[in-house]
């Protein structure tokens, strides 16, 4: 007779097998005593997997479950406007380090000796003469 396997006796208890094929497993659970004892093994085994039958639902459930669902959409605006203004912060050091390293750019361009082509070479704007668009004399401030 061949060996009855566990695969067997769990598709049994799970309701899995045909009336024919249950019936010849019960024959042959009764013929051999170390299948019967690994059956109530099983059975045991399967009916600890059954959940308990289900309760009444607390009293207050409800109102505090919303309570909850609330305070946590509000946590998600108030966490939403956090990253706005440090995306702001950050957008507006990024500008100012580009600036300052513009200038120090232009300043240094010459290595910071003599004339050079830097920002601070430049004659400033007092010293430019400025002709008039419209052809007459030159204004020197």
């Amino acid at each position: 007779m061949k060996r009855v396997r566990d695969r067997e006796l769990v598709r049994y208890l799970a309701g899995g097998l045909g009336e024919a094929e249950a019936a010849a497993l019960r024959r042959r659970i009764e013929a051999d005593p170390g299948a019967a004892r690994r059956l109530a093994v099983w059975e045991r085994t399967w009916r600890g997997l059954e959940l308990p039958p289900p309760g009444p639902v607390p009293a207050g459930f409800a109102g505090r479950l919303r309570a909850r669902l609330a305070g946590e959409r509000e946590e998600r605006v108030f966490a939403g406007l956090r990253p706005a203004w440090a995306r702001t912060l950050a957008a507006a050091a990024l500008v100012a380090g580009l600036g300052l390293g513009s200038v120090l750019g232009f300043a240094l361009a010459n290595g910071g000796e003599g004339q050079g082509a830097g920002l601070w070479s430049e004659p400033a704007l007092a010293e430019i003469s400025w002709a008039p668009a419209n052809g007459a004399e030159e204004v020197v401030p």
